[in-house]
């Protein structure tokens, strides 16, 4: 019996040309496995709605019981690594957990970088990963490793599904996938592992009665009552601070950082990948010698800039800071905290907006502050860059790319993200490629030719979208290594750092279906960047020459 779907980016809709769905729910024929009928049960109700799917035949059950369940929309790509970045970059852009599925083997551990940002960058990403029988593990049978544990520090929570088809089993298996899912999807979201022995025969069907489901959800009630306003008076007739780090966007957060900025003395600094309003912590670092310090620090969301974090560690012993949000551990990020704030930032923000009197003088004086200034060829393709992508979200590769946007607060209009919790260039056109598959906004990815080396895999995947957008900076290689002071003044720098590498850019281009132009030196820059973001219905990759000496 064959059912098919009729899909837009997020939502599914069963069609029923001739059959009534009832009909389809007595007959449904899974796989005789409870862990992958109670796994296809389960993720739909802690909000799940895509899978990315890897191909094997150790998780052949898993792929086949969660595709038959008709809940779900898989997409399959075939490397492990990158798949988990898509999936990274589908959470991102959709704001919902997604699942990844693969054999057992070393095939998970080509999930670890992936799910390592995920876990600094607090996305929900829940990894399946399928098993052999424990009594395999170590006796020299193929594709057997210790799976269970083997990527424990980069996961929130992980469980390792027992074997057997009893009632016992049944109530052992929902109360583990119920503990991964709500770790993925708590107050702290972040990566899960769920592990899954499967023994032969893999693939033997069993077949489900009317409307029945072995999944039973466990619920978690959390309390988000308002904050005391008692609390704030540490607040009041002071120079108060408000520096927003990296975060996805959350229009509930905006509208409390807006009325911060709006209705009190707090000066409000936000990071371009922190997606929230406020004056540019870039601009305000370039002149903040000419202000007086802070008294108050509050800060919320992730990673700064470099410049930030070096002005705040350099701040005076008595200036008290204070964290919003919540958190596994004292994050003393800036080797000051005085004090960690648990709640919702928006519910903290809209406490105190109205009853903060700091000081005024203070926020007008940082209001006033001027842009940072930079000059080159590179500052103004990234000007045009911008300019050219109103209406897009913007991913950057991390390394100088990143550092450009910072500098002249290149910020898209629908989102602006960079793998930056913990990785580096690792798998940054994956993460922007998943996000494009599922965003509703188009995507421009912005990288250096070492990062775009180093994913280039992940042009392959089936389901680019016409509107996705790259544009690559060659810049010869890692430019990063020749601005470091680790690496700039080393003569091995350029041979074994910067390694400009072989990138047939245009070949790649045609190779992989997308279209594509070039910026030269001589070349005017507005009109070369409108030409590319304009399009001619295909993705289109854009190679950008830059002198490295600039």
């Amino acid at each position: 019996m064959q059912m098919t779907c009729n899909i837009n980016k997020n939502n599914i809709t069963l069609l029923q040309p001739s059959i009534n769905f009832t009909n389809i729910l007595v007959q449904l024929e899974t796989m005789n496995k409870l862990g992958c009928i109670v796994l296809a049960d389960l993720l739909e109700s802690y909000g799940v709605r895509r899978i990315v799917v890897s191909p094997g035949s150790r998780n052949a059950p898993l792929i086949v019981a969660l595709a038959r369940s008709g809940r779900y929309r898989l997409t399959t790509v075939i490397d492990e690594r990158s798949a988990a970045f898509a999936a990274l970059g589908m959470s991102e852009a959709t704001g919902t957990p997604v699942a990844i599925v693969c054999t057992s083997g070393s095939a998970m551990l080509n999930y670890a970088p992936a799910l390592a940002e995920a876990y600094y960058s607090r996305v929900p990403l829940i990894a399946i990963t399928a098993d052999r029988p424990a009594e395999w593990i170590s006796q020299r049978d193929g594709q057997t490793i210790q799976q269970a544990g083997a990527i424990d520090s980069v996961v929130r929570c992980s469980v390792s599904l027992p074997e057997g088809n009893d009632d016992s089993c049944l109530w052992h298996i929902n109360r583990l996938v119920n503990d991964a899912l709500a770790a993925a999807t708590g107050n702290i979201p972040g990566p899960v592992h769920i592990n899954v022995p499967l023994s032969i025969p893999l693939t033997e069907a069993r077949q489900l009665g009317d409307k029945e489901r072995l999944g039973r959800k466990i619920s978690v009630i959390r309390s988000q009552g308002a904050f005391d306003r008692d609390a704030c008076s540490f607040l009041e007739r002071r120079r108060v601070l408000m520096v927003c780090g990296a975060g996805y966007p959350a229009e509930s957060l905006r509208q409390a950082v807006e009325l911060v900025v709006s209705e009190s003395s707090v000066c409000v600094l936000s990071d371009i990948l922190s997606n929230l309003p406020g004056s540019s912590t870039e601009d305000f670092t370039a002149s903040a010698a000419s202000l007086p310090e802070p008294e108050v620090v509050l800060t919320l969301g992730g990673l700064l800039s470099d410049s930030m974090k070096r002005y705040l560690r350099g701040l005076a012993p008595e200036c008290v800071f204070a964290y919003i949000g919540f958190d596994d551990n004292f994050v003393d990020t800036y080797r000051h905290y005085s004090a960690r704030i648990e709640c919702k930032p928006e519910v903290f923000l809209r406490a105190i907006a109205d009853s903060i009197y700091g000081d005024a003088d203070y926020k007008e004086a940082c209001a006033k502050l001027l842009p940072a200034v930079n000059d080159g060829r590179i500052y103004d393709v990234m000007r045009a860059l911008r300019d050219n992508s109103r209406g897009h979200a913007v991913h950057f590769s991390n390394g100088m790319t990143v550092r450009y946007a910072q500098a002249i607060c290149f910020r898209g209009d629908r989102g602006t993200f960079c793998n930056r919790g913990v990785n580096g260039i690792d798998g940054s056109t994956s993460t922007a490629i998943g996000a494009a598959i599922t965003s509703d906004s188009p995507v421009l990815f912005v990288t250096g030719d070492m990062s775009a080396a180093y994913d280039i895999g992940a042009l392959a995947m089936a389901e680019i979208p016409s509107d996705f957008r790259m544009a690559v900076i060659d810049n010869g290689g890692g430019h990063i290594f020749r601005k470091v002071g680790t690496t700039r003044s080393l003569p091995e720098r350029e041979q074994y750092f910067c390694v400009p590498p072989r990138l047939p850019l245009s070949e790649l281009a045609a190779a992989y279906g997308f279209d594509f132009y070039e910026l030269s030196p001589d070349d005017d820059i507005d009109t070369a960047i409108r030409e590319f973001m304009a399009g001619k219905g295909r993705p289109a990759i854009l190679k950008i020459k830059i002198d490295n000496n600039e």
